[in-house]
């Protein structure tokens, strides 16, 4: 190999533990929760400064303080071994122009990289936050959205100006560019949970207001017209809709929220009038009849009325000092749209992030398969092979959750994808089986059907996304089923039909059981699990979104420690 080709291969192969480094920060940023955020950014900058072979990797934060563009830096890791921090006092803050930073903050903004050796560097921009022992700086602006957020800073011990290649710009572009979209991850779901604890503070301190009017109602009931008056303008404070009616159904007190949320009317409102207004959404009439016999609080969520999400709340008033029998009910309306429209914000984030991150996927993976083509010297290198085989693996580990995360999207935004038409159930899942027998075999499992014999089981649903879920299903059994060996079943009822899968594998514990099938939840750190040894959580999740699309249901039927699972899928009959 010649000295030349010998540099080039040396900045691809840097290049590509970037972007090695990148597919797993990309990984804990997505898994990062509010306790954790910090830890697993000092995390991705030891990932990052290994992967790019430098002593020190730092993220410095702007902020606008009395009209000043200020910095002040944020994370910090250091190879040397001194402790790795995260700072959040802004009182270190220092403004770019007195720390002679004028020319950074101009360069940075316009979404530029500074690479210098620092003899190349004018003194007045070593004396802030450069180490004396550097010979090379690399400065990456990060942008959150169109706002620059600040920047990542790269120490090097040898000059600096040759490293940056133009492949290794870009991969360094590509962290700053996941590490600003993980900024905004983050404020989004400050956001969500800030709304939600405020929504769950409305509807207790609503509650608590509620049961102060209850205990007015008796005094009311009789005339009272000094406690009418206060229930009144207590209940008139509300921003949600309240409406009040006895046993039969009769309105006797509504507040003008109750219009601001359905509509104005040119009369006053009845239980009639809101039975029409829910017409087709809830059966106002049952579920006040509910209410009332069964003396039972009722919540409905996530009503979609016509532009609005709105979430309703029944409580049964009882005679708080006679026999507790209940006089009339309570209706709460609560609009809940700009909570909706948060996690709207969220969802299509992630389908943006995901979609973002196939182009350098693709580049990544087919580099490292030209590199094999291309640079005799690698097929003669076993440890240069196994390094570019990693990249591979990575990338595709990579993708498949791209995908999955497009897959969600999709399905949350747009539940109609899915096509249903009549198939034969039977030969889908002894076509899903042929085609999976040889990883069973691989690992020395029994691989079984059980289907009805001479008789069509036709189901009513989409097939490819049928398809999906068995694989899924049959997949996980595989990963986690050391010995024994796996079964499907297949049965027909008189309006549906189910399609079983059972294994003798680890098993699930059963404080786990209720996450299975939750977004980004998985069951546990513990080895009785699914989707935790690769994977997003999301597997089993998708699963969910495409059987209850296609008008059925997926559930666990029963799952025992070290015995083995069984999943059972539940399809229209066709």
């Amino acid at each position: 190999m010649t000295v030349g080709s010998l540099a080039d291969y040396e900045r691809l192969m840097r290049r590509a533990k970037i972007m090695e480094a990148l597919s797993a920060a990309s990984e804990y940023f997505l898994k990062a929760t509010p306790e954790t955020w910090e830890k697993n950014v000092i995390i991705v900058l030891e990932q990052l400064g290994e992967a790019r072979e430098v002593h020190r990797v730092y993220a410095c934060k702007n902020v606008y303080f009395n009209n000043e563009l200020k910095v002040f830096l944020k994370y910090e890791w250091k190879k040397d071994g001194t402790k790795n921090v995260f700072i959040d006092d802004l009182t270190d803050a220092s403004t770019y122009a007195l720390v002679g930073l004028n020319r950074w903050a101009e360069v940075l903004a316009r979404g530029e990289m500074i690479c210098q050796t620092t003899a190349s560097l004018p003194k007045n921009e070593l004396t802030w936050n450069v180490s004396p022992v550097a010979e090379g700086v690399i400065i990456v602006p990060v942008f959150v959205g169109t706002e620059w957020w600040g920047y990542l800073g790269f120490e090097t011990l040898v000059e600096g100006e040759e490293q940056c290649t133009r492949p290794e710009v870009e991969a360094l572009q590509a962290v700053a560019t996941t590490f600003g979209a993980a900024i905004k991850r983050k404020r989004l779901s400050e956001e969500i949970e800030r709304e939600r604890a405020s929504v769950q503070h409305k509807v207790e301190k609503r509650t608590r207001e509620l049961t102060i009017a209850q205990a007015e109602l008796k005094a009311a009931l009789f005339h009272s017209k000094e406690e009418k008056a206060r229930l009144t303008a207590s209940i008139h404070s509300l921003s949600m809709g309240f409406v009040m009616t006895n046993r039969e159904g009769e309105v006797l007190l509504y507040n003008h929220a109750v219009s601001g949320i359905l509509g104005e009317i040119n009369r006053p409102w009845t239980w009639p009038d809101l039975a029409e207004k829910f017409m087709g959404l809830v059966e106002m009439d049952q579920t006040l009849k509910t209410a009332v016999d069964e003396i039972k609080e009722i919540r409905i969520d996530d009503l979609h009325y016509h532009e609005k999400w709105l979430r309703l709340y029944f409580t049964p008033i009882k005679m708080v000092e006679d026999d507790g029998r209940v006089i009339g009910v309570v209706c709460l309306i609560e609009d809940i749209t700009e909570y909706k429209e948060l996690q709207r914000a969220r969802d299509e984030f992630f389908a943006v992030a995901s979609h973002e991150l196939r182009t350098p996927l693709t580049a990544i993976k087919g580099n490292a398969q030209l590199l094999k083509r291309l640079v005799p010297e690698v097929n003669g290198n076993p440890t240069a092979l196994e390094m570019l085989k990693d990249i591979e693996t990575m990338c595709d580990r990579l993708s498949a959750m791209v995908n999955e995360y497009l897959d969600v999207s999709r399905l949350e935004i747009l539940p109609g994808i899915v096509q249903s038409g009549p198939f034969n159930l039977v030969e889908m899942v002894a076509n899903v089986m042929r085609d999976l027998e040889g990883q069973a075999k691989a690992k020395g499992l029994a691989w079984e059907m059980q289907l009805p014999s001479g008789v069509e089981v036709m189901a009513k649903a989409d097939r490819a996304r049928s398809e999906q879920v068995l694989v899924n299903l049959l997949a996980n059994a595989i990963k986690y089923t050391d010995q024994g060996g796996i079964y499907v079943k297949v049965e027909s009822t008189q309006d549906k039909v189910k399609l079983a899968v059972y294994d003798t594998g680890e098993g699930i514990n059963p404080e786990d059981h209720g996450s299975l099938f939750q977004k980004f939840k998985r069951a546990g750190d513990r080895v009785y699990t699914r989707d935790v040894k690769e994977g997003t959580g999301m597997g089993l999740y998708i699963s969910r979104l495409l059987t209850e699309a296609m008008g059925g249901r997926i559930y666990l039927e029963k799952s025992q420690v070290n015995v083995g699972s069984g999943f059972v899928v539940e399809l229209p009959k066709g």
